[in-house]
């Protein structure tokens, strides 16, 4: 198992590509994921089954968004997609870093 994330997962637009920063987020059942973007309103949504209580989360004032992890989340990896809106243009990230449930 490794080290939880206790901070939130920031997105930003460089050279063209989303980055996300830490590239792998660690959570646990019950607790949340948090995502924030400085560059604008961004958009994310799970593939298949989602770790937390909903499937998609958009930013909200602040360019920001947090979401409860399912307390009967299962532990394994959840790829998602991610679009962000900067610069004029969204961009799009369909092989975003996974989010990673570990055991309580």
């Amino acid at each position: 198992m490794g080290k939880r994330n206790t901070e939130g997962i920031s997105i930003s637009v460089s050279g063209g590509l989303i980055v996300f920063t830490p590239s792998k987020y660690r959570a646990h059942p019950g607790g949340s994921v948090s995502w924030n973007c400085a560059e604008g309103p961004f958009a994310v949504q799970f593939f298949g089954v989602s770790p937390l209580e909903t499937c998609d989360a958009q930013s909200e004032a602040g360019n920001q968004a947090s979401r409860a992890v399912r307390r009967d989340a299962v532990a394994g990896t959840y790829p998602y997609a991610c679009a962000v809106f900067a610069e004029g243009r969204v961009y799009l990230d369909a092989n975003c870093p996974a989010i990673i449930i570990d055991q309580p």
